[in-house]
């Protein structure tokens, strides 16, 4: 896990080994932690690039977006900042059924 605050640690130590850290999650966290779009954006590009399983390196995913792809295309871009808003702002937000609020 990378250095620094994080949103919520016992979650963190849960996921790590079964899921890799995507580009949305690292625009999202960086987002929090700074407030700053296109910094978030920076983040979020240095993971979707990076050779170490980025979302950008996948066949998959290129065939996918068919060339609109994240930090190359503005439309895609600012899509990708909303989806990345809207998803992990949900899934931090949400609670299990029946559990205090």
């Amino acid at each position: 896990m990378p250095p620094g605050p994080s949103i919520d640690s016992l979650a963190d130590a849960s996921v790590t080994p079964v899921v890799r850290k995507s580009a949305a999650w690292a625009w999202r966290e960086k987002f929090i932690e700074r407030g700053d779009a296109p910094l978030a954006d920076d983040a979020a590009a240095q993971s979707w690039n990076s050779r170490a399983g980025g979302e950008g390196a996948d066949a998959w995913t290129a065939l996918a977006l068919r060339g609109a792809a994240p930090f190359g295309d503005d439309a895609a871009t600012r899509r990708f900042r909303a989806l990345a808003s809207d998803v992990f702002a949900a899934l931090c937000d949400a609670r299990v059924p029946g559990s205090a609020a």
